[in-house]
């Protein structure tokens, strides 16, 4: 007698969603144990994935130039054209190309930008061992840059610069005139007559414990969570608190060029007027923006470049902001930026 069972096509089924069902518990399993891995040991992947993932929905493209030596990374969004000059963005000390993302979400798609990373920040390589750093370095480098990308050949440029970025878009602006169409500062790296919140702290810290333990404590070069917490606090009107590990992932990405950041900000602050001095050079339409809560840059430094400027056209000061301007109030930042870059091409 013949036992044989024939499975018909009702149990087929039912084996393959089975073994199907296992693999699908099996992927998901391995997923999920895959991302709490990368988040308890290296969430310096996750911070540095929604950073990339973040220009790109800003509409950037992620791009590189190799000049005299180094590679420079930038972010670019939209195209050179006759009508509009192009528009360069300068990040402020350790910041990067990302600081521009929430501006660039809102930049019009007939509008040209570019937002570089200096030497030694975000994607650009550190500069050569021969190479100066400081601020008239950056300006020549930025100048390469340009020549690099043949900007300099059909329409002057709209620079804005912020912080450390603010005073460089200045020097630049004063030292090749005949490519900047308009100029857009913003809380400019500078010596102030009212002392800000972390000038304070610097001070008292370099006093207690010398300049490089001084300059490492001051707040601006993160080693921990905490530290990172608390620079995230100073520098932004807005704070939401983040969880641990997000906050350990952007300090581990951060400290990694602690040592050149160290090096960068002794060099910028030997010379604290450098802007201040050479601000009368500049003939270029200017535009100064503050956040009127700034605790890095003191807002007192906004009627010392007014006054001295031979060009100002217009000062904003927005409320409820910090020195992050862009982050913390972008709306009202590419509206500013915009309104001026218009304005003037009238």
């Amino acid at each position: 007698m013949n036992n044989a069972h024939y499975l018909n096509e009702k149990d087929i089924k039912m084996v393959t969603d089975d073994v199907l069902n296992v693999i699908s518990l099996a992927v998901l399993t391995s997923i999920t144990i895959g991302m709490l891995g990368i988040y308890f040991f290296c969430p310096r992947f996750i911070i540095e994935t929604w950073m990339k993932f973040f220009v790109w929905w800003s509409g950037m493209s992620r791009k590189f130039a190799h000049i005299d030596g180094i590679t420079l990374c930038y972010g670019e969004k939209g195209r050179q054209c006759d009508s509009k000059p192009t528009i360069i963005f300068l990040h402020g000390f350790s910041a990067d190309h990302y600081m521009w993302a929430p501006i660039a979400l809102r930049m019009p798609a007939s509008y040209h930008m570019i937002a570089l990373d200096q030497p030694g920040h975000g994607g650009s390589d550190d500069p050569l061992e021969s190479e100066a750093i400081g601020y008239h370095s950056q300006v020549k480098k930025l100048y390469q840059f340009l020549q690099h990308k043949n900007l300099d050949i059909k329409n002057k440029l709209h620079i804005v610069g912020l912080s450390m970025g603010g005073t460089i878009g200045g020097l630049f602006a004063a030292e090749y005139p005949h490519l900047v169409h308009k100029l857009t500062i913003c809380c400019p790296s500078m010596q102030t007559p009212s002392a800000s919140q972390f000038a304070e702290n610097l001070r008292l810290a370099v006093d207690e414990k010398g300049p490089d333990v001084g300059i490492l404590e001051c707040g601006l070069l993160p080693q921990n969570p905490s530290e990172l917490q608390n620079m995230l606090k100073l520098s932004h009107y807005y704070y939401t608190s983040l969880p641990q590990q997000i906050l350990q992932g952007a300090a581990d990405m951060r400290k990694q060029r602690n040592v050149f950041f160290l090096k960068l900000f002794r060099k910028i602050a030997e010379t604290p007027s450098t802007l201040v001095d050479n601000i009368h050079r500049i003939d270029t339409p200017v535009q100064l923006i503050w956040g009127r809560e700034d605790s890095i840059i003191d807002i007192s430094g906004l009627d010392v470049l007014k006054d001295k400027l031979v060009n100002c056209k217009s000062v904003d000061v927005i409320p409820c902001c910090g020195h992050a301007i862009p982050l913390d109030q972008p709306k009202i930042f590419t509206e500013l930026i915009l309104g001026f870059h218009k304005f003037h091409l009238d």
